[in-house]
């Protein structure tokens, strides 16, 4: 399984509209508003690169989107959400 953190910069007022739409794909696990130097993060975990790659790109395609920012994930030391 691979994981990925998805720090995303977006035009303000929009957080319900990204929601939605970066939840339509099922690799994206969670997301959350922040504060701080980014405005959303998400959680995105896959059985491959190629399919992070493709939700990512995909992601940064929204109109909504200003920047973002990805963090692969080289451990886990515990997550409710994804088996190590």
């Amino acid at each position: 399984m691979y994981v990925l953190l998805l720090e995303m910069d977006i035009i303000p007022g929009t957080e319900e509209a990204v929601f939605e739409k970066i939840h339509a794909a099922p690799e994206v696990k969670e997301s959350h508003v922040v504060t701080g130097d980014h405005d959303i993060i998400a959680i995105v975990a896959a059985d491959s690169l190629k399919r992070i790659y493709e939700v990512v790109m995909n992601i940064r395609k929204l109109r909504e989107i200003v920047r973002t920012k990805t963090l692969p994930v080289v451990k886990v030391w515990k997550s409710s959400l994804i088996n190590d």
